[in-house]
């Protein structure tokens, strides 16, 4: 029977530079996802406080659209703004609610303070009658967030029909000819509002994602394989003893 043992040997020292580089990449990725991880919960929380019914909401202004302390993807305010719709909708295709395929209805309004801004209005089924808001003022509760980006499977929009499959902003802003410049963020209605018709407005459960913790864990088990592939292939050595018989 052949015996085998194992020694250690001193690796090349090429491959130990790399180790050590991709070792500092994939450490730096595992703890960059920690600090998001923490930083997400903190936000998941302010969320959480913003739904509860028990706090007050505050009266929203053009500079909360506008709020340059926070990155675009993670803005979320909600409150109250008092604004009148200045034109029909564009019909944001295809979108669903509770497995029933329909539309959001994006109307433009324009704020106390002549400001143009951008009202997602909520759900509304195929065939069902957009309701007309133009010209009347409302008071609509809700929260303002970054639109959804369109990806490489979105279509092109074909705006003058009336029906977009993302939201651009320029292109809005030249479809209505509006004299404001929209800001780059939407006012989304989480709560029911006269003259609504069959509109749904937006259920009050938005979250964003929170997948850190196993981004964390993906890179530092990639690491640990890393440093196995590495260990088995140039420090361990395999070494025959003989032979028993």
């Amino acid at each position: 029977m052949n015996m085998a043992s194992y020694h250690f040997k001193k690796p090349p020292f090429s491959a130990t530079i790399c180790l050590v580089i991709a070792c500092s990449i994939l450490a730096s990725l595992s703890y960059w996802q920690v600090q998001r991880l923490e930083w997400k919960a903190q936000w998941l929380a302010a969320i959480e406080a913003a739904y509860n019914p028990q706090n007050s909401l505050p009266d929203l202004a053009i500079a909360d659209f506008n709020d340059k302390t926070q990155q675009a993807h993670t803005l979320f305010k909600r409150g109250v703004i008092e604004a009148r719709v200045i034109d029909e909708p564009l019909l944001l295709i295809p979108r669903t609610n509770d497995g029933v395929s329909g539309a959001h209805a994006l109307y433009p309004a324009r704020l106390k303070t002549d400001d143009i801004i951008l009202i997602n209005a909520g759900f509304l089924k195929q065939n069902d009658t957009v309701p007309r808001l133009n010209n009347q003022t409302f008071r609509f509760i809700g929260s303002i967030r970054a639109a959804d980006s369109p990806n490489v499977f979105t279509p092109e929009n074909n705006i003058q029909s009336g029906r977009v499959f993302y939201i651009d902003y320029d292109e809005i802003t030249g479809f209505y000819a509006l004299d404001k410049t929209l800001p780059e963020s939407v006012f989304y209605v989480d709560t029911d509002f006269e003259k609504q018709g069959a509109l749904t407005p937006h259920a009050q459960d938005w979250r964003p994602s929170n997948n850190h913790k196993s981004y964390a864990i993906f890179w530092f088990l990639t690491l640990l394989t890393l440093v196995g592939v590495f260990t088995a292939r140039f420090v361990l050595v395999k070494r025959s003893t003989g032979t028993v018989t």
